[in-house]
């Protein structure tokens, strides 16, 4: 059964690409993607979503608290952030919602099929460096 996927960033040719890359699997397919969270939190969502990929800076900057507003609205359903911004950035200011993963835009794309992969079989997914910020930060 394929693994429902959500994409929210901004720029059409990343959605493109990461839907390019989702649906050459076969495991993923991609069922909506949005602009914006404004978007995603005005639509009506009918089928389960079991991964939302979710950039940080959208149209009204990194506005961490739409994250929040996501998990309400649909509270199983896990995040990975997939954005620009370093691990040192935002990384750990987004551990306060829950996230599922967290990953930059710099890395392979294997790496972002290995972080979809692990989140939706349930668990979470960090690189090394930011395994590396948690480690200093939470020791």
């Amino acid at each position: 059964m394929l693994k429902t996927i959500c994409i929210i960033d901004d720029h059409e040719i990343i959605r493109t690409g990461i839907k390019k890359i989702i649906n050459a699997t076969s495991k993923f397919t991609v069922a909506y993607e949005f602009e914006s969270n404004r978007q995603l939190l005005n639509a009506s969502i009918a089928n389960k979503v079991d991964l939302i990929i979710q950039d940080l800076d959208l149209e009204n900057g990194c506005d961490l608290s739409q994250i929040d507003q996501i998990k309400r609205k649909i509270p199983n359903t896990p995040i990975l952030i997939y954005t620009i911004h370093s691990e040192a950035i935002y990384g750990l200011a987004c551990l306060k919602y829950d996230i599922a993963g967290y990953l930059t835009k710099d890395k392979p794309v294997n790496e972002l099929v290995l972080a979809i992969t692990m989140i939706t079989k349930g668990q979470r997914y960090f690189t090394k460096e930011f395994n590396s910020i948690l480690t200093s930060y939470y020791i």
